[in-house]
């Protein structure tokens, strides 16, 4: 433990509160009353006000207890943990007013814990795993209040709390911005396509009529074929797609080229269009689509654009899946072929542009996990300037 740091709980520190059991009853729709914090707006990192409920106004004193101010943390009680992160957010002014409601709980610090730094020890992978280590395994999976207040900390003295808050909160900034760069970004590319993809903007030099054409008029729609378990073994290189987002294993054997474009039949992601930039083997719930007539670039691009058209052609309950025949007969706007290429390009450059901005992204929130690592644990220890001691 380093000198002057104290191991202890978060419930030595902050104030847990659990919501208030409000009465469906006196919900409200006016978008003047009160917004209501349940578990389903809480994601993983962010609050949600979709399908919003409201407590009126002109009660809301009755409740006063519940009402959350910009900082504090709401965690939501039940199914705590998902694969894309803890449901835990952090509370703005944007979000108030709002009221606490059950099965949510709300932690706020207390003079003893810097408020900045407490959102750091809940922005971590130690958190996620205290969650899934506590998480009851039940019909719904939850977790209780004292889980909460038990979260073991290693807290260092209120000085030094408020610079590693600092610091942490700069990495935060420039994750924050370039989060934001890539939000713009990929409005920008979806408005573009939209009027290029549709002939509604032309790029210079281009004037030749399009086309309406089947997708199985420039391409052979082929479906994959199903690999046993026993096939895919943690030593291949070779990715097995298999009707999901990302690879469903690995194998050492290919049955289709690198730059196929992919369109999953069945299962959660049944529609997804994606382009696999190696050799991969194509799985028994995915379409390759091959021999192309037409521009890949274009083709990928006017398929991603229309993405959730395509996902519309599923079918069945339970597993939904898309029929050959239905994707064989989806509809495209084609121009002559130097205008697809034209096109295809400004797609292209779009789409690196993006994965640039995803990569560095992906580089920061890296390099702040290993620096919240070595600064919540006191592994490196910060300095502070002298007078700041207090």
């Amino acid at each position: 433990m380093p000198d002057g740091w104290t191991a202890t709980t978060i419930g030595q520190h902050a104030d847990v509160l659990t919501g208030f059991a409000f009465k469906s009853a006196d919900y409200t729709s006016n978008e003047d009353d009160v917004k209501l914090l349940r578990g389903d707006n809480v994601a993983p990192h962010r609050l949600r006000w979709r399908d919003v409920k409201r407590f009126p106004k002109e009660r809301a004193n009755e409740v006063s207890r519940y009402q959350l101010r910009a900082g504090d943390f709401v965690v939501a009680m039940d199914r705590t943990w998902l694969p894309s992160g803890v449901k835990i957010a952090e509370v703005a002014q944007a979000d108030l007013p709002c009221l606490l409601v059950q099965r949510v709980a709300r932690l706020r610090a207390k003079d003893t814990l810097h408020q900045g730094l407490m959102k750091q020890f809940f922005s971590g992978h130690q958190f996620d795993q205290h969650v899934q280590a506590v998480q009851t395994e039940t019909a719904v999976p939850h977790i209780s209040p004292a889980d909460l207040r038990d979260y073991p900390i290693k807290l260092p003295p209120m000085h030094e709390q408020r610079r590693i808050a600092e610091m942490l909160s700069t990495w935060d900034y420039a994750i924050e911005t370039v989060a934001a760069l890539i939000t713009n970004a990929r409005t920008q590319k979806q408005a573009l396509m939209q009027s290029l993809l549709t002939g509604t903007k032309r790029l210079p030099g281009f004037s030749g009529a399009w086309t309406t054409q089947r997708l199985e008029s420039f391409c052979q729609i082929s479906k994959g074929e199903q690999l046993g378990r026993l096939a895919m073994i943690e030593a291949g290189t070779i990715p097995v797609i298999n009707g999901g987002i990302s690879a469903s294993g690995y194998t050492d054997r290919a049955n289709t080229p690198s730059g196929c474009i992919t369109i999953s039949e069945g299962g959660n992601s049944c529609g997804f269009v994606s382009i696999i930039h190696q050799p991969f083997w194509c799985g028994g719930h995915c379409y390759a689509l091959k021999d192309l007539t037409v521009d890949r670039s274009f083709l990928f691009a006017a398929l991603k654009h229309r993405e959730a058209e395509i996902m519309t052609l599923r079918v069945g309950s339970g597993l939904p899946n898309i029929q050959k025949k239905a994707l064989s007969g989806f509809e495209l706007l084609v121009p002559p072929r130097d205008e697809q290429e034209a096109i295809g390009k400004c797609a292209d450059v779009q789409s690196d542009a993006i994965q640039g901005l995803e990569n560095q992204l992906s580089c920061l929130r890296q390099e702040k996990s290993a620096l919240m690592q070595q600064l919540l644990t006191g592994k490196r220890r910060v300095k502070v300037a002298e007078g700041a001691v207090a």
